[in-house]
């Protein structure tokens, strides 16, 4: 009889760190595209000069992850997301 073995693969973000859009779209389960409208729309703030050189706070991850949700689960579109995820931090 064989058992399955699953590794899980975890990072601790803190406040402070600052990561790259790669990792936020891993993390979120979005696309560049998804991210690059976020950023356009100003549901995201990233620090740097495009998407290449761009920097995402904890802050970022938590509403991409929440919105990318919202979207997947619910069908909400970006916008409405963007207005809950607003609510949600306003509480």
């Amino acid at each position: 009889m064989t058992q399955a073995i699953q590794i899980f693969q975890a990072e601790i973000l803190n406040e402070e760190d600052l990561h790259n859009t790669q990792a936020l779209c891993h993390y979120a389960m979005l696309t560049l595209e998804d991210i690059v409208t976020m950023v356009e729309e100003g549901i995201l703030e990233p620090k740097g000069s495009s998407p290449d050189f761009w920097l995402f706070s904890l802050r970022d991850f938590r509403r991409s992850r929440i919105i990318s949700r919202l979207r997947s689960d619910l069908g909400v579109n970006l916008e409405g997301a963007a207005v809950i995820v607003e609510l949600l931090e306003a509480r």
